[in-house]
């Protein structure tokens, strides 16, 4: 698939044209980091969610999670996305790549690419504890280039992970509330969740509910 199918698969989609440019740099840089950096990373967030599960809802945030003793230096994160985005951010028009250190802690650092000083997307690194379990694990190939492959969770996980950031919100943000039950085909209007995602239920047309019984206490 060339760029431009690439930048057209999300204009599609009702992305705008930049927005559509910065998902394939996304794509890029995260295709980039799990070959130079094999068996180190699990690429989650929304990110995780546009690419791979058709969510309409722009993330402008590559997260990745890595063992704690197999966090790369933001050095060379930044010179592994470079090399591999700097020609095709020229080739559309944005110029040289600049990049900035935003966070850095013991267990999170966040870099900030941008061009002409605006922000185009964050890689976020957060070291983790535990692990996902290998079950929930799935291999995807970006732009349907088997050459580029990352680990990310299953569909399933990352609707859980969704409800339980919505539950531990104060006030769920209105944002949230605008997937289309397209972008959780698993969870769609009229039908029962799996085992895993017990809870999550669509009533009212696409307005989320939360969902209570004796077990759980989801939201989706």
């Amino acid at each position: 698939m060339n760029l431009q199918a690439r930048i057209d698969r999300y204009r599609e989609r009702d992305f705008q044209q930049l927005e559509a440019e910065i998902l394939v740099l996304i794509e890029e840089s995260a295709a980039a980091l799990f070959t130079a950096f094999p068996d180190q990373f699990i690429l989650v967030g929304g990110a995780t969610l546009v690419l791979f599960y058709e969510s309409p809802r722009l993330s402008r945030d590559l997260d990745l999670l890595a063992s704690p003793t197999q966090i790369p230096r933001p050095e060379e994160i930044e010179d592994v996305v470079r090399s591999s985005i700097q020609s095709i951010a020229e080739t559309l028009g944005l110029g040289q790549l600049e990049f900035r250190k935003d966070i850095e802690s013991a267990g999170f650092v966040k870099q900030w690419v941008l061009a002409n000083h605006r922000a185009l997307f964050s890689i976020d690194l957060t070291s983790i504890g535990g692990n996902v379990l290998e079950t929930h694990i799935v291999k995807k190939a970006i732009a349907d280039a088997p050459e580029k492959i990352v680990a990310t969770p299953s569909a399933n996980y990352l609707l859980f992970q969704k409800c339980e950031t919505f539950l531990n919100r104060r006030h769920v943000k209105a944002g949230c509330l605008r997937y289309p039950s397209s972008a959780y085909p698993w969870c769609a209007p009229g039908q029962e969740s799996s085992s895993t995602t017990r809870g999550c239920h669509r009533h009212e047309g696409d307005r989320p509910r939360i969902h209570r019984n004796s077990n759980s206490e989801h939201q989706c």
